[in-house]
């Protein structure tokens, strides 16, 4: 596993945590989150992000999602409007809660080449500022 993300709350009927919060105020900016080849774990039910701006960018690739996953997923932070802007997407995701049957319309499986970009340090400009790994 590239990253695991260890959610630590009280378990509940609700939905008790959100894993990401990412705002973006046009499509101008290049900015998101990228997860890959993480593993979610912990207690409590998490959304996987919500919008915090109306073009909020999130993916989940090669994920392992646990059962404290929400079933819908994501969140539009009561911001319908947002639904048509939000990139709030997965590639390749698996777990007990990796079945986007349930999860919000406005959620996307992308294929392998829209995911690509995501799935390397260049997203993040990360040659300029992460250190390098021999």
């Amino acid at each position: 596993m590239d990253c695991i993300l260890n959610v630590v709350t009280q378990k509940s009927q609700s939905v008790n945590a959100i894993i990401t919060t990412h705002g973006r105020t046009s499509l101008k900016e290049n900015t998101g989150f990228s997860f890959v080849n993480c593993k979610i774990t912990g207690t409590g039910n998490a959304w996987l992000g919500r919008a915090w701006r109306p073009f909020a960018t999130v993916v989940f690739i090669n994920t392992n999602m646990s059962g404290l996953v929400s079933k819908e997923g994501w969140n539009d932070f009561s911001n319908q409007s947002s639904e048509k802007t939000v990139f709030f997407d997965e590639y390749g995701c698996y777990g007990e809660k990796a079945s986007h049957r349930e999860m919000v319309k406005y959620s996307k499986q992308l294929t392998l080449d829209k995911a690509t970009p995501f799935m390397n340090t260049s997203y993040i400009e990360g040659e300029t500022w992460l250190p390098i790994h021999t």
